[in-house]
């Protein structure tokens, strides 16, 4: 994700870790140190809530390294992709 510091975090709706894309529940998405080998420094990463908006329960918070992932969509993806035919 080379791209990541010009997108705004809010505005992301799916996150594609490791070839699954994640849904993003609205607001829930962080940028938190993520910690892979306890003797090293934590390096950045991201957590968030996935799941059914209409659900309580059902719901998952998925934490990963940034470096793990490779693509997200945001609201303006999907403004400007045109419908399938």
């Amino acid at each position: 994700m080379e791209h990541e510091t010009s997108i705004e975090v809010d505005k992301i709706t799916e996150v594609l870790i490791d070839g699954t894309w994640h849904p993003v529940s609205p607001g829930t998405l962080l940028i938190v140190p993520f910690e892979l080998d306890p003797k090293h420094e934590s390096v950045p990463g991201i957590g968030f809530r996935t799941g059914p908006a209409s659900a309580r329960r059902n719901r998952e918070a998925i934490y990963a390294p940034l470096s793990s992932v490779s693509a997200v969509k945001t609201v303006d993806d999907v403004r400007t992709t045109p419908p399938a035919t």
